[in-house]
This record gives C-alpha cells, sequence and structure tokens, in this order.
C-alpha cells in the first residue's frame, strides 16, 4: 500500500499567546496602523503614505477615534470653563474697582442724596477732573468737562424726573437778550440740591470761561482756536498743530461756538429765587472779575454795585453803613456783614486795578479797621478734640457720607474768627502795595508801604504755624506768604539802596525757607493713601 503523502499548513512560529489581542484592555492595535500580526483590509484602514479618496473627498473618519473623541471634549470643556471663570473675575475685579473708585470720590465729594446715580457719579467725575494736581502738573480738558457739567444742569432741569419742583417764574419767562431765559424758583427744594444746582451752574460758567471763542467742529467733536478754520471769514488760517498733520483743517460752516457764554449762567444764578444771599454775591463778583478780564470796566462795575445792593438787601438798617457817596464804611457802622466786606473789597481791588488808587486805599482801610472793631467769637469744636474709636471709624466707613452742612448766612453783623486769620494780612499787603505804588523816588511812603507789606508777611507766617487751622485756611495763608515775599523782594530791589541790602537778604532766607516748607508739606500730602487713591482712580 503506497503511502499517500499529507500536505500541512507552514508551521506559525510565532507563539500562540502572542498572536492574541486581549480585548479587555485599551491597546495601541485599537488604532489602525499597518501590522503583521493581523490582516488590514484597504477598505477599513487608509495607507500610510497616501490617503485614499471617495468622490474626491479625503477619507479621515477612522482618524478621529473614541479616546481622541473624549480627549477634546475633555478640553474644551476645560476650556470653556476657565474662559468663563477668567472673564467672571474680570469683570468682577473692575466692577469692585469701580465701586471703591466711587466710594472714594463720594467720601472726597459728597452728592446730594436725592439725584439718581448717574446724576451722582457725574457729578463725582467732574470735581475729580477738575480737581488740580498738587504738583500743578494735571491738564484739565475743558471741552470734556463742561460736558459733564452741562448734563448734570440739564438732567436738574428736567421737570418730569430730578427737576420736579422748579417753578418757573412769571415774569422771568420773557428771554433776557443775549442771555436766554431766566432761572427757576427753586424754593421748594431742599439745602441739598439748591447747594449741588448751584455749583454745576457755577462748574458750567467757569468752562464757559475757559472756552470763550473757542469753536468746535460739528463733523468731528473736535474744539479748537478759530484761527485755524478755513472760510471766507479766515483766509488765511493758521496751520495746524505738529501733532494733527494728517488731519485737514475744520471747514468754518461746519464749526459753531463750543459752549454758551458766561453770563447766560451767571444771570441764571441772579434771576433765580431761591439762592443764598451768598451764593448771589459769589455769582455777580464772578461775572464782574470775567467782565474786568475782557476790558469791560464800566460794565463790571455796574455789577459790582449789583452786587453790594444784593449784599446789602439782606441787612436791618443799611442807610447809615457807608459814608456819602463813597464806599468807605462809617466807624460807627454796627451791622456790617461778611457778604457786605467781601463786596466792598472786590471793589477796591477793582479801582485799584484801573489805576484809581486814591479811591481804593481809604476803602480797604475802613474794612481793615471794620475787621479789627469785630468781637472775637472762640469757636470750641468738641468733635475735633475727641480721639475716634475703632468702632467709630467702622462705622463711618460703612456708613453713606453726608452731604456738608450749611455754611452761616454771612448776613449777620461779622466776628474775629481765629481759624481764619489771613483776611487782615490780605488786606494789609494791599494797602503796603498801594502806599509804595503812590510814593515818589525819595518819599518817606514808600518805607511805610514796606512797613505794612513785612507786617502782613509776619501775621501770615505766625498763623501758618498753627496747627490746628483746617486746610482751606493754610492753603490762604500760603497764597498769603507767596504774595507778601513776593511784593517784600520787589519793593526792596526798586529802592536799590545800600541801607535795604541787609533786609533784602533778609527777605531771600525767608523765601528760601517758605518754599522748603512748603516743598515737605507737599510731600507729606502725597503719602501712600493718596498714592493709593491714585493708582485707584
Amino acid at each position: 500500500m503506497a503511502e499517500h503523502s499529507v500536505l500541512l499548513p507552514p508551521p506559525n512560529k510565532a507563539s500562540p499567546l502572542s498572536s492574541l489581542r486581549p480585548f479587555t484592555q485599551r491597546t495601541r492595535l485599537l488604532l489602525l496602523t499597518p501590522t503583521t500580526l493581523r490582516p488590514q483590509l484597504p477598505f477599513l484602514s487608509p495607507g500610510t503614505q497616501s490617503f485614499p479618496t471617495q468622490g474626491g473627498q479625503l477619507r479621515l473618519t477612522r482618524l478621529l477615534t473614541t479616546e481622541r473623541k473624549r480627549y477634546f471634549k475633555e478640553q474644551a470643556w476645560l476650556t470653556g470653563k476657565y474662559t468663563f471663570f477668567s472673564f467672571s473675575c474680570i469683570f468682577l475685579f473692575s466692577l469692585l474697582s469701580y465701586g471703591v473708585k466711587n466710594e472714594i470720590l463720594e467720601r472726597k465729594y459728597p452728592s446730594p442724596s436725592e439725584w439718581r446715580m448717574k446724576t451722582r457719579a457725574l457729578w463725582r467725575q467732574g470735581h475729580h477732573e477738575e480737581a488740580p494736581a498738587p504738583d500743578g502738573s494735571k491738564m484739565i480738558d475743558w471741552a470734556k468737562l463742561s460736558g459733564n457739567w452741562i448734563t448734570i444742569l440739564r438732567r436738574l432741569e428736567d421737570l418730569e424726573h430730578e427737576g420736579k419742583g422748579l417753578v418757573e417764574q412769571e415774569e422771568g419767562s420773557v428771554l433776557i437778550p443775549g442771555l436766554g431765559r431766566a432761572g427757576y424758583n427753586i424754593e421748594a427744594k431742599d439745602y441739598e440740591w439748591k447747594d449741588g444746582y448751584f455749583k454745576v451752574i457755577m462748574g458750567c460758567a467757569k468752562c464757559a470761561e475757559h472756552l470763550d471763542g473757542m469753536v468746535v467742529d460739528t463733523t468731528r467733536h473736535w474744539v479748537l482756536d478759530p484761527a485755524h478754520v478755513v472760510g471766507p471769514s479766515n483766509p488765511h488760517p493758521k496751520p495746524l498743530p505738529p501733532f494733527s498733520k494728517r488731519i485737514e483743517p475744520p471747514l468754518e460752516e461746519n464749526c459753531e461756538p463750543a459752549f454758551e457764554p458766561p453770563e447766560a449762567f451767571y444771570m441764571r444764578v441772579l434771576t433765580s429765587k431761591g439762592f443764598t444771599t451768598r451764593q448771589r454775591v459769589d455769582a455777580a463778583l464772578a461775572y464782574a472779575d470775567w467782565l474786568d478780564f475782557k476790558g469791560l470796566h464800566d460794565t463790571a462795575e455796574e455789577m459790582y454795585k449789583w452786587s453790594l445792593d444784593i449784599a446789602v438787601s439782606a441787612l436791618p438798617d443799611p442807610s447809615s453803613l457807608f459814608k456819602k457817596d463813597s464806599l468807605v464804611i462809617n466807624t460807627e457802622a454796627k451791622t456790617v456783614s461778611e457778604n457786605v466786606l467781601r463786596v466792598v473789597t472786590q471793589t477796591a481791588t477793582h479801582y485799584a486795578q484801573k489805576g484809581d488808587t486814591s479811591t481804593s486805599l481809604p476803602i480797604y482801610l475802613s474794612v481793615l479797621r471794620a475787621r479789627r472793631s469785630a468781637p472775637v467769637v472762640l469757636v470750641n469744636d468738641e468733635s475735633e478734640n475727641k480721639e475716634p474709636s475703632p468702632y467709630s471709624s467702622v462705622g463711618a466707613f460703612l456708613k453713606q457720607p453726608s452731604y456738608p452742612p450749611p455754611p452761616p448766612s454771612y448776613d449777620t453783623p461779622i466776628t474775629r474768627n481765629p481759624s481764619d486769620p489771613c483776611e487782615e494780612a490780605t488786606l494789609m499787603t494791599f494797602i503796603g502795595e498801594i502806599l509804595f505804588s503812590m510814593s515818589s523816588s525819595s518819599s518817606r511812603q514808600r518805607e511805610v508801604g514796606l512797613g505794612w507789606t513785612r507786617k502782613a508777611v509776619e501775621a501770615a507766617e505766625t498763623s501758618l504755624r498753627e496747627q490746628s487751622l483746617p486746610d482751606a485756611s493754610k492753603k490762604k495763608c500760603i497764597e498769603c506768604v507767596e504774595v507778601g515775599l513776593k511784593n517784600w523782594g520787589d519793593d526792596t530791589q526798586t529802592i536799590g539802596s545800600g541801607r535795604w541790602k541787609s533786609e533784602q537778604i533778609n527777605i531771600e532766607r525767608k523765601i528760601q525757607t517758605f518754599y522748603r516748607e512748603k516743598y515737605q508739606q507737599s510731600m507729606v500730602a502725597t503719602g501712600p493713601q493718596n498714592i493709593i487713591e491714585k493708582l485707584i482712580i
């Protein structure tokens, strides 16, 4: 029997265990990679060198595996979560900084509680932008500030919202030529609203003074000098500043006045009902000073007379206040108020600036005599002597800051207040300067004028060394010392004789000491607290 040969398959060199693939574990075999352990069908896996196409599109479906899908989902979720948390932190930090900023400004510039939130925010922003820097390096954008104040004014005069209670005056419904409508009757409003309304109007007037003569390009909202405007009235315009070379100069037909005239706001205060005598006097004196600046001295003198009529109208017996046909205060006058003295002093300054020193000198002397003859009143403020406890400090921080209380009416007879000692020193400086300017080159009156100036500087320096003075009084004393030292030095240089050399050296030493102390005070003023406020604001 012939033996038949059996054809057997080739032996498998690989171990049976090595060819098995455990599906209970995740291995790289889940990815479609070429391997010799398992046959790869062409319709299940793309080639490694070339990408097969189907219908003109790459077939990459199997490249996005289950693990990669899970990985991409996790990364997308983490990205969205961290992005949401980051933007939430940024938003909350911005909201916190805005709240801290407004809290600091609210304590620095309290706003009337009756106003709405937006109006109060504009109020704080306006005061912050207008406040000068301690070193004098801040440039105020008056165009931007004017828009801020006028927005508040329009909101306050909105009769349907924040202007509820304002009454249009019957006699004020007539338009004043060149000044617009008269003011409202605000007697129904409380003190906070009236005082804030007054300060907003005066802020608008101050911006109007700085923007007087300026124009605004309505197409670009750009405030500039009319000398740069191209038009028939200005055939040869000035070139624009170097930083605006690529900007075309504005056309005259696109320009209009940048702001209302200052007198429109001053007359709004003077024609309104409900303001105090002090507020109306402030508006009248500011308007008169503006007219003096513009060279309208006759009109300014009429405004000074109007301000005097306002101040005198609050006194019981104004007939015996002045000497006949003059502003010299009588010695026997007993009803002299602070408003009257302020108006008379400003009027005397007006005469001195015009060169009429023979009229202004007796007025200054009568005002100084009236102040020195006034009774002294000592004000004991027990709240300043008490040391605040930690609990009261925390409570004051959590409590909303209150609006400043109303000041005195200044319609009562004057008293000498030790907390404001530079009034007499200021008058003595004016008197000394007038006496020196009226004297001839060989007159002894020059020495008398220098003596008045020297006493004024010494009195102001003595007051400045007192630690109990408020900040406003200290600032006033510093200005008084500055002016007095400057006048004293200029007068001694004008004389120029040998006997005044030692006094001139003394003046130079005083000036150096004064500015050194002023620099130290300014460095103390810019302490850590103010630095933190600057960083936040």
